[in-house]
Order: C-alpha cells, then structure tokens, then sequence
C-alpha cells in the first residue's frame, strides 16, 4: 500500500517486536553482553558448546537489531553454528527469529527472508518451544502487514494470542490485543477495534510499563473522537497526557495535545482547542514525524475556519495539502481538499472550488475503494479462522465415534467370555458347580442388561446433543456466512449477528469440554494428575470467565472464599467442576440474584459452598443425579437457555475421581447450595 498511514501504523507494531527481550527478560546493555561474552571466551576453553555462551550471543544479536548489520548476521550465523554442533534446538529457532525481526526493521523482508521466520515457528513447533513461538508467530504477522497481506496477518495473531494465553503471559497479551487493534484500524473498524483496546487497557493496568498504557489510552481516545463520544475520549486522552508528561515521551505526548485540541474542536471550544495544537506545535518541532505535522495543520485550518478567519485558514490547508501530498498521505489529503473546496467557494471562487471539489471526489472514491478491498480481506480472515475451528469440531466427532468403537469392542468381548464360560461349565460332571454359575452368569447379564440400556441411552443422548446443541449452531453460523458470501446481506447487516454468534460459539466450546472429559470418565484406564493448588484462584479464574454471562442477566457473583486453601486435585478437573457449578447457578437464577461463594476448612478438607437463590432442584432429579452411570434430561433456564444434562453428572464423577464429596441442598423457588469437598495438600 502507497499510503503513508500503514506506514506509520506499521512502525507502531513494529516497536512490540521488542517483548521477544525486554518482555521475556530483563535487558542487558550491549557493555554488558560484550564483557560477558569476553568472559566467557577467555576462562572457558569449550565456550563453543556452551548453551550460555550461545545464550549471549542472540542477546547482543538482539540488542543490534537496530544499528548494526554485519553484527546482526554474523552473530547470528555464529550461534546457528554453535548451536547445531551440540543440538541445541532453542538456540536455532532464537537465532532465526533475531535475523527475521531485523530483516523487518530494515525493510528487508522478502519472500527469502520471511523464510528466516518461518523456520523457527518450525523449530518451535518441533521442540514445543511455545513462548518462543507466540512471538514468531507476532513477528510473522508484522511481516505479513508490510507486503499487504492482512488474512494472514489476523491468523497469525490470533495463533500467538491464544499460545499467550495458554502461557498465561499477560504482558504479551497486552502486546497483541494492541496489535490486532491497530490491525483494525486499517479498516476503519473503530467497534472492534476499541474492542481489543480495551482488553489491552485492562491488561496493561497491572503493569509496570506506564508508556505502554498510556499508548492504549491515547489510541482509545483518539477512536471515542472518531466515534463521536468526546467525553470518553476526554478522559483517556487527559490520562494519557499526565503518563507521557510524567515520563517525558514527547513523541506520544504531541499525538495526545493534537487529540484533545480535536476534541475542543468538536465541541467549538476554539480558543481551547488552539492552545493544545500550539502546544502539540511546539513539541513536533524536535520530532521528525510528517502525518503528526499534517494532522496537525488540519487542526489549525479548521479552527480558523470556524473562527472565520479564512485567510489562516487558507494558508494552514495549503501548508497540509503540500506535506500530505509529498509523504502520500491520502486521508490526510482529502481533508483538505474538502477544506480548500468551502474556503474557495466561500471567497467566491468558483473554478478553485471546483477543481478541490473534484480532487476530494477522486481522492474519497480512491479510498473508499481500498476501503471495501480492506473489508473483504478482513472477512476472508475470519472465514479462515471459523474453517479451522470447524476441523477442531470434526477431530472432536472423531473421537466420540473412537469411543463407540471401544464400546462395541467391549460387547462383544463379554458376548465371547460368557459364550465360553457356559461352553466350559456344561461338562455333565459338575453339574451342580454350572447351575449356580448359571445362576451367577444370569445375575452378571441381568445387571449388564441394564449397564447396555443406560450406555445406549447415554449414546442416544451424545447424538442429540451433537446433532442439536453443537449442529444447529453451526448450520447457523454456515448459513449466515453463505448470505455474505453470496452478496445477500451486507457487511453492516452482519455486525448485529456477531455478538449472537459469539455466545453460540463459547456454548459450543463449553459443551465439546465437558462431552471429551466426559467420554474420558467413561473408559477404563482414564487417569487424572493430581498437584497441589490454591481453590481461591480457580474460583478466581472461574468467575472471571463467566462475569459476561452474569452481567447479561445482571446477576451479582460474590466471592467470599478466603486465601491460601492448598488442595491435592487435578487443576482442570476442578476448573471444570467449578466452572459448571457456577454455570448452572447463573443458569437457573434470576435477574438482579445473586450467588455466594464460600470455602471452609475441615480437618482433612476444604469445603467449598455455592449458593444461589434460583429456582431449585426437584427431588426426582437430585436422585438422578446420584446415578453416576446414566445422563440427566437438562431443563431450561430462567432465560430459556439451554444444557446438556452433561455438566452435573461430569461434576459428580471427576469430584468422585479425586477423592471429594458433594451434597446438595435444595428447595423449588427458593435456591440450591452444593457443598463439595476436596483433600488437603500437604503444605
């Protein structure tokens, strides 16, 4: 793309390359890197196989990316060497990321290049390198963006988001949630983009990099003005200015003045605004940044304008029109030719006005054209990304069907065993030892006659969940996305569907959890991995999770479990338990309820307590829940949502499995309380 903005935005994703050091680690200076490695070389005869030694060399490989060409590709050369002598897998895939990274702050990256990238995400791949990886894949998806390829770049970010969140590493998470923002302001995506904005803000909050949050702040604040809520954009921008004033990053601190002078524009406080693009002025003079002093200009001519003094206003748009146009700068440029067009036709020049007037309309449909381009790639992106998690629902399929396999297996294995067994035992000679093994054998088939009709109910259960709770939302999301593609609805018309869309996928992905644990309970051999971990922050996690589901019904969720409760469990069995528990309290209270979590402790166990005042459980159906073999009918909740039966009886069974108890106290109308136990670890 010839635009200049890209450019700019893309110099903006480029600075989070730097988390692959200044995140993952503390930065060294290049001093110390040097005398470290000098050490090294002198006092260690066999550095060369030194995986500390290689270490150091892609920290000062790193550290150069940004002045030192030579230095960058021998160094690099260097460790691959070193590293592919003793096997060193890690060193590799580091060194081709630190050589791939400069290509792209060089502006280097050719097909040829790029290769240097996707050679470490193989490495990575291979040796489950994965904190590496997430930041191979946000490297690869900058490159992606420098030759217009936006498809790849979504995926890609979205590849390394969910391995940073897999990790856990909130600091990077903040990198790509910004990273993916500013992706969508490319396509004038303001909704999605405040979107990741402020998942990045919430993140970067408990963080120590200030600048960091105050880039957020002033990018939300700039998309509020775009969006017309100036309020909103207010606070943030005056939150962004006292960082950057706090930390002296001019650069940031003229984009937040030029902001809010905006702003005071909108809301023709224009002596206001003035004052902040004068001040934003005499910042940029020391900064060397031309769409900043063109966004600038329009600012000054606007405010003239509406003051009536057309001829500043004349002379700052011709001043802007020449910058724009020398750096390509088209969003800029149309603009002022829109201002050059009413200032002409308000001094009553008509040819001028009209050669601005057509300049404006060439420029808007020019851009609008890129505009709808930007759309269409951006709807690819997610397209792709929906088939890739159509693939995960069909391997899930396959693993249910495996399971049915087992199940035949086993019929047909206890068909031949009592085959045998009364072929053996009808020898005249022990005729009274085969009755009462007839007896015991038609005792053993009447109790399989009843395990065969539950496992085929639960089967018969499977295939409607799967053919109506994860099928017909499917079939959905595949008929509205044919309309799309077809040209049947619109873009815009799509965005109402979205939020829709999105709880029936998170349902779909909530149920394909508990049907593969509850497949895995259901077959011999199924182990669990029991650690030591804290309740509290599992309740924590769980509630953070389902906050969304809980605030659409206004429902209160009160956390009243207390600190430091070490229990021995398998961490995604009690995730899971939790989350369900929680789930269905949310599920079958009211609006405006509210639901309290407790934890005690006993002499061997913590107890934790969740109650809700929703509208209970029948008698009948607690006795079926006690039935760990069979599956329960679910009913619907109190805003007609709808279960699976699945989540209660995989409750009782993985409490069962590590080593807890559960009871349950109920009244119709009035709420329910689980109490669930679960061992003490050891501390």
């Amino acid at each position: 793309m010839q635009n200049t903005f890209l450019k700019f935005v893309l110099l903006i994703l480029i600075i989070t390359i730097n988390s692959f050091q200044d995140i993952k680690a503390q930065s060294e200076s290049k001093s110390e890197l040097i005398s470290k490695i000098e050490f090294c070389e002198k006092n260690n005869c066999d550095y060369q196989k030194d995986t500390t030694y290689i270490k150091l060399l892609n920290k000062l490989c790193f550290e150069l990316k940004y002045d030192n060409n030579d230095s960058v590709r021998l160094i690099s050369k260097k460790s691959i060497k070193y590293s592919k002598q003793i096997g060193y897998k890690k060193g590799i895939a580091t060194a081709y990321l630190n050589l791939g990274i400069y290509d792209i702050l060089s502006g280097n990256n050719s097909d040829k290049e790029s290769n240097k990238i996707d050679s470490s995400i193989n490495i990575c791949k291979e040796i489950k390198y994965d904190s590496l990886l997430s930041v191979a894949y946000n490297a690869k998806a900058i490159d992606y963006i420098h030759i217009n390829k936006y498809e790849e770049a979504y995926i890609n970010y979205l590849k390394a988001l969910k391995i940073a969140e897999t990790l856990k590493d909130t600091v990077f998470q903040t990198i790509l949630n910004t990273n993916i923002a500013t992706l969508f302001t490319i396509f004038d995506k303001e909704t999605e983009s405040i979107t990741y904005f402020n998942k990045a803000l919430i993140l970067a909050k408990n963080q120590e990099n200030s600048i960091n949050l105050g880039q957020i702040k002033g990018n939300l604040g700039n998309l509020y003005l775009k969006k017309g809520e100036l309020e909103k954009a207010l606070i943030l921008i005056n939150e962004s200015i006292e960082i950057f004033k706090n930390t002296n990053f001019d650069p940031w601190l003229s984009f937040a003045y030029t902001t809010k002078g905006s702003i005071y524009l909108e809301k023709d406080s224009l002596d206001i605004a003035l004052s902040y693009y004068k001040k934003s002025d005499s910042l940029l003079a020391n900064i060397q940044d031309n769409i900043r002093k063109a966004d600038l200009l329009l600012g000054f001519s606007k405010v003239y304008l509406k003051k009536k003094n057309y001829n500043a206003s004349l002379n700052y748009a011709k001043e802007g029109l020449e910058l724009a146009e020398e750096i390509n700068y088209q969003n800029g440029s149309v603009k002022f030719y829109d201002i050059l067009y009413q200032l002409h036709k308000i001094k009553n020049k008509p040819i001028l006005a009209l050669k601005y007037l057509e300049h404006y309309k060439t420029t808007s449909d020019s851009i609008d054209l890129k505009d709808k381009e930007n759309q269409l790639t951006l709807l690819n992106a997610k397209e792709q990304f929906h088939k890739e998690k159509q693939e995960i629902n069909e391997t899930t399929n396959k693993v249910i069907k495996k399971q049915q396999s087992y199940i035949s297996y086993i019929l047909i294995a206890l068909f031949i065993a009592i085959s045998f067994s009364y072929y053996v035992y009808s020898s005249k000679n022990i005729i009274k030892g085969l009755n009462k093994q007839l007896k015991q054998k038609t005792e053993n088939l009447e109790e399989n006659e009843v395990r065969l009709q539950s496992i085929n109910e639960n089967q018969e259960k499977l295939f409607s969940i799967i053919g109506h709770d994860l099928k017909a939302p499917i079939i959905a999301l595949k008929n509205i996305l044919k309309l799309i593609k077809d040209g049947s609805i619109k873009s815009e018309e799509f965005t109402p569907f979205v939020p829709k869309l999105y709880n029936d996928v998170d349902a779909m992905s909530f149920t394909l959890n508990n049907l593969i644990y509850w497949g895995k309970t259901q077959m011999k051999g199924f182990k669990i991995f029991p650690k030591k971990m804290d309740l509290k922050t599992s309740i924590d996690e769980s509630i953070k999770l389902l906050s969304e589901i809980a605030n659409q019904k206004k429902i209160s969720i009160i956390n009243e479990s207390t600190e430091n409760c070490y229990i021995l469990a398998d961490k995604n069995h009690i995730n899971l338990i939790i989350r369900n528990l929680i789930s269905n309290a949310i599920k079958y209270s009211k609006k405006e309820d509210k639901i309290i979590l407790k934890t005690n402790e006993l002499p061997n166990h913590y107890e934790l307590i969740i109650k809700d005042n929703g509208i209970g459980i029948s008698e009948e159906t607690l006795t079926k829940l006690s039935n760990i073999e069979s599956l329960v009918e679910s009913t619907y909740g109190t805003n007609n949502e709808k279960g699976t039966g699945i989540g209660l009886k995989l409750c009782y069974g993985m409490i069962a499995l590590n080593g807890g108890s559960i009871r349950v106290k109920s009244e119709i109308d009035k709420g329910t309380t689980f109490y669930i136990t679960f061992p003490k670890a050891k501390i």
